[in-house]
């Protein structure tokens, strides 16, 4: 008997899955407010456009259109730079 998951449209969606998969980026530094606390957080940049962003220390997600979009708003209230993970 053939698996069901291995016809139709399910190899197609495995090949876009991991061609269209997002870039991981991190978001690191120290608060303005107090520069021996650190600020950390981790994302993902969607190819199609979008980015979600992870903070750390409150757990707090964030969104946004990209990653350089996310570091402007942490570069308020942080002396923060953006590394990609993923190459």
């Amino acid at each position: 008997m053939m698996d069901t998951a291995d016809t139709g449209f399910v190899p197609l969606l495995e090949q876009v899955a991991v061609h269209s998969r997002p870039r991981l980026f991190a978001i690191y530094g120290s608060y303005k407010r107090d520069p021996t606390e650190p600020l950390l957080g981790w994302g993902m940049e969607f190819a199609a456009g979008g980015a979600v962003f992870h903070a750390l220390d409150d757990g707090s997600t964030h969104l946004s259109e990209t990653a350089q979009d996310v570091l402007e708003v942490q570069s308020v209230i942080g002396d923060v730079r953006l590394t990609w993970l993923d190459g």
